[in-house]
């Protein structure tokens, strides 16, 4: 018989955009790591609009993306269906959680991508994600108001080299390094809670 509740697979994202306020500004990267095959990995860079507004930061720390998004970006359609496709190729029938870094940007970046160019009910991770920050403070035990590099320290985790931030699936491959520690830190518990039972001390 099937499983009715099947183990999600989840799938650690970060994009580049144009700049913070996505009313104004564009996706012009996206990387993804499936977190349960950190080799499987999926990577675009999409055009931005002509015209279209490029905030300083972006200018002057990321140039080199946003050169290669106007150079070589794809549409965001074609963009959001070989996401897509990729997503189902490994879930199947398994449900699609979406994993993040302080989500707010690429989650809602991803959510629109697939809404404006695909439609409604064509996105593979729905409305449901895990955001690494909160989920840190839970498993480390710590405030809010941390760095990534401090929690890269506590985890353990290799910093990533100079020059290699703020590219989108260099950032994701980070991410999911960090979302690994802290599923294995939480052990049991979150092993209980993916299979939706009781936890430790619980009944």
């Amino acid at each position: 018989m099937a499983d009715s509740n099947p183990a999600p697979e989840f799938f650690v994202i970060d994009v580049e955009a144009t700049g913070p306020n996505l009313i104004v500004h564009s996706l012009i990267e996206i990387g993804v790591v499936h977190a349960g095959n950190l080799e499987n990995t999926f990577h675009c860079r999409l055009k931005p609009p002509e015209g279209g507004v490029v905030s300083s930061w972006v200018e002057e720390t990321i140039p080199d993306v946003l050169a290669a998004a106007r150079e070589t970006g794809q549409e965001p359609k074609a963009a959001a269906e070989a996401l897509k496709e990729w997503v189902v190729s490994i879930t199947g029938d398994k449900p699609a959680v979406m994993v993040g870094y302080v989500t707010g940007l690429d989650w809602r970046g991803i959510c629109e991508l697939f809404e404006r160019e695909l439609g409604p009910d064509e996105n593979p991770f729905h409305y449901k994600h895990v955001d690494i920050y909160p989920l840190a403070m839970g498993a480390l035990g710590v405030p809010w108001g941390f760095s990534r590099e401090e929690m890269d320290v506590w985890l353990e985790i290799p910093p990533l080299p100079e020059g290699e931030a703020h590219h989108a699936l260099n950032d994701a491959r980070q991410h999911a390094l960090e979302f690994n520690a802290l599923v294995k830190m939480l052990g049991p518990r979150w092993a209980a809670s993916a299979l939706g039972l009781p936890g430790e001390g619980e009944t």
